[in-house]
């Protein structure tokens, strides 16, 4: 068997990897368009703030470990045509010009996105740069002396890091969000607030709910730096000429397969998946480094599984993600009250500041938990902020969620006690118990 891997990211590469691991004798080639193996494109905000030391330490493998692995690893390499009648794929060599061919008998299209540039007036004037590239790094750190103020369009996750770590290297920072407020998707109002504060009091400008039309009303100057961080977009490179449905991205199956012999990974994709509920399909992105991976993963078993279902994975996620500024660790699963009042859904929340050891304790940490359930008592998603033990408890709200626990279930686990590590009522479950009686107050009501 011959598969191709399009794109040598953190989906490609570990789709690689994975396939290896599975068959020690497959051919496995991957042609990526860019000069660099795969890195952690999750660090590159930390590179600038200074807490990852060289960038080149973010690099995960180096080409003798794809040599080690038996990958055929083609950098600067691009994807010109696929025709799927003859399964080829004709590449080209960015460098050189020098054009190859290539047959498959699986094709992995794994060659991401690209960041999104909002319609703004003679924005190409203003000489911006994205964030989402280790060249975008290795340019800004080359460049840092040339400018004295960053503004970032974008309040997500990555325009946030990088506001912290810009501080961090003495610049001021202005970030300027669409939104009603920063976060968007993944927090609801009066969650992300404390994280705003916490820039604001760093020094930081927070503007949201602000739309800008034309790259005049910004009034740049010689020492200012644009920075566009308004997320990604997905190109339908090769979805055309290959028949496959496109909507947000590539559409696949939570197989990760969009037709015979082609898989798809990583966030060039959406996942169409039926709600085995009510029946109706509903579309899933999920642009996280961990969801590439485990796409990757479940790509490469059902490849090499696909004449046996009863062995085929299936791609599911409630869209876990954390992230750090200074001391202060954020995170968030599931759905906001904002997401499911937009789905229709109605929800009961609880939020409870607590602390993460005994009270008696001289090293405590506060911790803020919002727990979202709907009417029945079924988790729904969490949104956390503290300085410890963040991760641990997202990660016990996200399966609670996959595994359809209710509110009542968090309540009764055996929670792990000692003061100098952990408190004797652990905060989730008095949360949990907080929403579950709000839940069945607002019950009574209706009878």
């Amino acid at each position: 068997m011959k598969v191709v891997i399009i794109g040598g990211g953190a989906a490609g590469t570990v789709a690689a990897f994975e396939l290896r691991k599975l068959n020690k004798d497959i051919s496995i080639t991957i042609l990526e368009k860019g000069k660099h193996t795969e890195y952690s494109h999750c660090s590159l905000p930390y590179v600038i703030e200074g807490t990852v030391e060289k960038l080149s330490d973010i690099v995960l493998f180096h080409e003798d470990d794809y040599v080690k692995e038996d990958v055929d690893l083609k950098l600067d390499t691009e994807a010109v045509e696929v025709d799927d009648k003859l399964k080829t794929i004709t590449y080209k060599n960015i460098g050189s010009g020098k054009k190859g061919k290539i047959s498959y008998d699986v094709l992995v299209l794994a060659h991401g996105a690209h960041p999104f540039i909002p319609p703004i007036k003679d924005i190409e004037k203003s000489q911006y740069m994205t964030f989402t590239t280790y060249d975008d790094v290795e340019y800004l750190q080359k460049n840092i002396r040339s400018f004295d103020n960053a503004i970032i369009i974008g309040g997500g996750f990555i325009g946030v890091e990088l506001g912290w770590g810009l501080i961090e290297q003495k610049k001021k920072v202005t970030i300027i969000e669409r939104q009603p407020h920063i976060l968007p998707g993944m927090f609801d109002q009066d969650m992300c607030s404390i994280v705003q504060k916490i820039l604001e009091d760093k020094g930081m400008k927070v503007k949201t709910d602000v739309s800008i039309d034309d790259i005049q009303d910004l009034k740049l100057t010689s020492r200012d730096k644009l920075i566009v961080s308004t997320g990604i977009h997905v190109k339908d490179h090769f979805a055309k000429s290959l028949g496959l449905k496109f909507n947000r991205g590539i559409v696949v199956n939570d197989k990760m397969q969009s037709k015979k012999d082609i898989y798809c990974i990583g966030d060039c994709i959406e996942i169409s998946k039926q709600d085995p509920k009510t029946k109706k399909s509903e579309s899933i992105t999920s642009w996280l480094g961990t969801s590439a991976v485990r796409q990757a993963q479940i790509a490469a078993n059902n490849i090499l599984n696909s004449s046996n279902p009863k062995k085929q994975l299936r791609f599911w996620t409630n869209n876990t993600a954390i992230s750090r500024i200074g001391e202060t660790v954020f995170g968030a699963t599931g759905m906001t009250t904002e997401a499911a009042a937009r789905k229709g859904i109605k929800t009961a929340s609880a939020r409870l500041k607590a602390y993460t050891r005994s009270e008696h304790c001289l090293d405590k940490k506060d911790i803020i938990i919002k727990l979202i359930a709907d009417m029945k008592g079924y988790v729904l998603g969490a949104q956390i902020i503290g300085h410890e033990e963040v991760a641990g408890r997202l990660d016990l709200v996200s399966m609670a969620i996959q595994y359809k626990m209710k509110l009542s279930d968090l309540c009764s686990i055996d929670y792990c006690y000692n003061p100098s590590v952990a408190p004797i009522f652990e905060p989730l479950s008095v949360v949990a118990d907080i929403c579950q009686r709000k839940i069945g107050v607002l019950n009574a009501r209706k009878k």
